[in-house]
């Protein structure tokens, strides 16, 4: 009877109910704003009290809100702004919270101290979505109870770079919705709206419209490899973002008009991955490159740089060749693919390795899993 009440008591205190508070500075909606609304589901679903702090003004404070999240609206002015301090550490009182857990800079720096500073000295988690260099590292050594990356490469910066301890960092992939990224579901032909045929080649790009995601680099491809003559290649870029109105004029100078479709922001990724061949990311910059693994989901073999995060995700055995950042290159990465037989081989395995590794279940149960240590821990 004893040994079953310290078991009790135990598994209670291990699965506590938690109060856990997300801050979101940025206005945007990208992989970074998905993964933290997948996390906040998952929490709820496993029964959490879930916070969510961010601008009114923001694409996450409206989704948020339309699943029944409590949505809090904070003004983030500075990297360190005495009001948003005050009303954090308002909430965090307000309504007990147990662990804060901070996406971007300025939510890190204000929620961070607010953390501190509170009486009630909630655990704090900070999760690092990009790769880059990181301007200031005090917030992750002092602000920051756990650091967690969506990629091994930026765990290994932290303590190689920035001298944080092993066992404050740790890596969490980003998980993909398999059943949303299902290559067997019924989806629409848009090759007749791109103006593609079916023997038409499609590489397809999605990604927001910045220098680093290496769009020039694959448009200066396509025209390598048009210019050795194929002509049947097209190119479909996804996305939106301060380069279209560049890259509306590049696709001009470089006479691409009939080989590049342009289609904007999209929301249902799915119907445009599989109606294309090869996806293309010859970023400059990735922590991990979720947008490969979502290709990869829906049968497509990828074309990417070799920096960041990448190579966890792809080699030659899982579907996935390296370009370097140079047009060239990438031309001749992507000429392999060209052969149906090679094309269809890398699709295959592709779709087997990201449907076998890249589960949105896992992401959220090893955040809930790190959550409960955390506390347990402390």
């Amino acid at each position: 009877m004893f040994s079953f009440l310290i078991y009790l008591c135990y598994d209670v205190f291990m699965n506590k109910k938690l109060t856990i508070l997300h801050t979101e500075a940025s206005l945007g909606w990208g992989g970074q704003e998905k993964r933290i609304m997948r996390v906040m589901l998952g929490s709820l679903q496993a029964g959490h009290n879930v916070l969510l702090a961010c601008n009114q003004k923001s694409k996450i404070y409206k989704e948020a809100k339309a699943v029944g999240i409590k949505v809090l609206h904070i003004c983030h002015r500075s990297t360190i702004d005495p009001l948003a301090i005050f009303n954090y550490i308002k909430i965090i009182k307000k309504y007990s919270v147990d662990l804060v857990h901070t996406h971007s800079s300025r939510d890190a720096w204000n929620a961070g101290i607010a953390a501190r500073l509170s009486m009630c000295k909630p655990i704090v988690i900070r999760t690092r979505h990009l790769a880059g260099k990181i301007a200031n590292p005090f917030v992750y050594k002092y602000l920051a109870d756990k650091v967690v990356t969506v990629g091994a490469y930026m765990a290994r910066v932290f303590v190689d770079k920035y001298g944080l301890t092993k066992d404050k960092v740790l890596t969490i992939r980003t998980g993909i919705d398999l059943d949303f990224f299902n290559p067997n579901k019924s989806y629409r032909n848009l090759r007749d709206m791109w103006g593609c045929s079916q023997e038409d080649i499609i590489i397809i790009q999605v990604a927001v419209l910045r220098g680093k995601k290496g769009h020039k680099v694959l448009f200066n491809a396509l025209r390598f490899l048009i210019d050795k003559g194929y002509s049947n290649v097209k190119v479909v870029v996804v996305g939106d973002g301060p380069m279209k109105d560049y890259l509306n004029d590049l696709i001009v100078e470089l006479s691409l008009q009939s080989n590049v479709v342009m289609v904007g922001h999209r929301e249902n990724i799915p119907e445009y991955l599989v109606n294309a061949d090869i996806f293309c990311l010859p970023s400059f910059e990735e922590a991990l490159g979720t947008s490969i693994l979502e290709a990869m989901a829906m049968g497509l073999p990828a074309v990417a740089s070799d920096v960041g995060g990448i190579p966890e995700l792809i080699d030659s055995s899982r579907g996935g060749l390296f370009a370097v950042e140079n047009d060239v290159e990438c031309a001749k990465e992507l000429e392999v693919l060209l052969d149906k037989s090679i094309l269809d081989e890398k699709g295959t395995a592709a779709k087997k390795y990201a449907q076998s590794t890249a589960s949105l279940h896992l992401m959220v149960e090893q955040t809930l899993n790190l959550y409960q240590s955390c506390i347990s821990g402390c």
